[in-house]
């Protein structure tokens, strides 16, 4: 029987972030898991959002992002219990920071690094969170219909129909770092909103 590893309260250091996605690219045979970008926009929606999703909800998705089917390849137990250790210990940092000091959130984002003058690169981000937002979608949907701007660049480049915009309207690159530049606030106020509607809902 394989003993369990301690579960350390401290975010992921930049060594094991790029495990964690050398795990998802490489190692664990999956053809359309998510990356880094991708899995801190996927599971910033689940921390986010109006209920709380179980493992079994969010987990498939990780691994396939198109159907949930998909299994990884784990070398061993062990293996298998690392990785999700990493999972979870993101997602649990995610909402410790948003929880306790929601000023020193921001998306983990990917940049091209345009000869010393980084990009960031939002659409897998953006990708990532529209994704967990598609997985309790039904519920979502009042704070979509309610606040559609605060959506905007989320599924600017996040969606299907939002890319396609984005190729039409060609942005600048300084609109595209504003664009940029937004996310953090985004999911802020997303957070405070669903957090005040938990508590009016426990109150009753």
């Amino acid at each position: 029987m394989s003993k369990s590893l301690p579960m350390s309260p401290d975010p992921l250091s930049e060594a094991e972030l790029d495990k964690l996605d050398d795990f998802l690219m490489e190692k664990s045979g999956l053809e359309n898991a998510m990356d880094i970008a991708m899995l801190d926009g996927y599971l910033t929606a689940v921390v986010v959002g109006p209920r709380t999703l179980l493992p079994n909800q969010w987990l498939p998705f990780v691994w396939d992002m198109e159907d949930g089917k998909a299994m990884p390849k784990f070398k061993n137990p062990a293996e298998a219990q690392r990785v999700f250790m990493w999972l979870i210990r993101h997602m649990n940092s995610i909402a410790r920071t948003l929880s306790e000091t929601p000023e020193d959130y921001a998306p983990l984002l990917m940049e091209n690094p345009n000869h010393g003058d980084p990009i960031p690169i939002i659409d897998e981000w953006c990708l990532g969170f529209m994704t967990g937002v598609a997985l309790d979608q039904e519920h979502w949907q009042p704070l979509v219909e309610k606040d559609p701007k605060l959506f905007e660049v989320l599924k600017l480049y996040g969606t299907e129909a939002g890319l396609k915009e984005l190729m039409r309207a060609k942005h600048s690159l300084e609109k595209h770092r504003e664009f940029a530049a937004t996310l953090g606030d985004t999911v802020r106020v997303i957070h405070a909103y669903w957090l005040k509607q938990r508590m009016m809902i426990t109150a009753h």
